[in-house]
């Protein structure tokens, strides 16, 4: 899983240990250019490669409307795609752990960063 995508996050991803794996979730916490200018670039490498592995990408009420408009850069997708738009206290239970979103007043809709807790801990 990925927590935003900044511009250059697929390169710097590329150029470390990991490569650029083929995520099934990116969160993106809020809609200032510098956390989400890097997914549209991203989803387009992901179906140059040929990827068929659905994804999912989560983010603050608005997430539909952004993707309309960066529907018109990365164009057509070789594989399935889910948005889903959060709310301050969604929890989202991973098994080993849970992510909790909270408020965030920063101008616009926000709930980052997400956190992530130990579900024991969280219980």
């Amino acid at each position: 899983m990925l927590f935003d995508c900044a511009e250059g996050t697929q390169r710097q991803l590329m150029r470390s240990s990991v490569g650029l794996p083929d995520l099934e979730e990116i969160f993106i916490s809020h809609y200032h250019a510098d956390h989400y200018l890097g997914l549209p670039g991203m989803l387009k490498t992901f179906a140059l490669r040929g990827r068929d592995l659905p994804i999912t990408i989560y983010g603050p009420r608005g997430l539909a409307d952004l993707f309309g408009s960066l529907r018109r850069v990365f164009g057509k997708l070789t594989y399935p795609y889910e948005l889903v738009e959060l709310q301050p206290g969604d929890v989202l239970d991973r098994g080993e752990y849970r992510i909790v979103t909270y408020k965030v007043d920063h101008g616009v809709p926000a709930l980052g960063p997400v956190r992530a807790a130990s579900s024991v801990d969280a219980r």
